[in-house]
């Protein structure tokens, strides 16, 4: 899942919504240097990645791109995914997307001190330039799979994979309406504890 869809299953609550988008800015065992709620958050980015890279819809979703890009199939799934979030947010939530991207972005101001790892640094730049709202069309998506080949060490030909998306778009959207109701309950079962 990337961030959209982390954001989407966090807890409602400042902590929890900064902990589950920061999943993926900070590394290494949590040592209670975040806080207690942040850290849940992160522990829950952490379980949904974990829940998703094993679902037999995952895998299926990754074996349908092709065998040049096959090594980085799941960042490709993961971001497409938003994608189809974006496309079916209404199923998926009773706040319009609009509403809860500014929310989102009214917590990563307010609370920016309390932004851990990269996420602090990150933080603005996913504001100004709008990327959580960037997954509602296919220009988007691409310009988030091209933002990702640059971030990525090695060369890769993550740039172009939005043709990954054009040559499976029924099939992965299939793939995400199956998927995504499983993984909702799963964080609704881990954010109950």
């Amino acid at each position: 899942m990337n961030y959209l869809a982390h954001l989407l299953l966090a807890k409602n609550t400042p902590a929890s919504l900064i902990g589950n988008l920061a999943g993926d800015f900070v590394k290494g065992r949590l040592t209670g240097q975040w806080g207690t709620e942040i850290e849940a958050g992160i522990a829950m980015h952490r379980s949904i990645d974990a829940y998703t890279d094993q679902h037999p819809v995952i895998r299926k979703s990754c074996n349908r791109i092709s065998p040049s890009r096959r090594r980085y199939a799941p960042i490709i799934i993961d971001i497409c995914f938003d994608y189809y979030l974006s496309q079916h947010w209404a199923r998926y939530s009773t706040v319009s997307r609009d509403v809860f991207i500014k929310q989102i972005h009214k917590i990563l101001i307010d609370y920016h001190q309390y932004l851990p790892g990269r996420l602090k640094a990150t933080a603005p730049r996913l504001i100004e330039h709008q990327v959580l709202d960037s997954y509602t069309t296919l220009d988007g998506l691409s310009q988030a799979f091209y933002r990702t080949s640059t971030r990525l060490k090695h060369s890769n030909p993550m740039a172009d994979a939005i043709e990954e998306i054009h040559a499976n778009h029924e099939e992965l959207e299939s793939d995400f309406l199956l998927f995504f109701p499983d993984v909702l309950a799963f964080s609704k079962n881990k954010n109950k504890r």
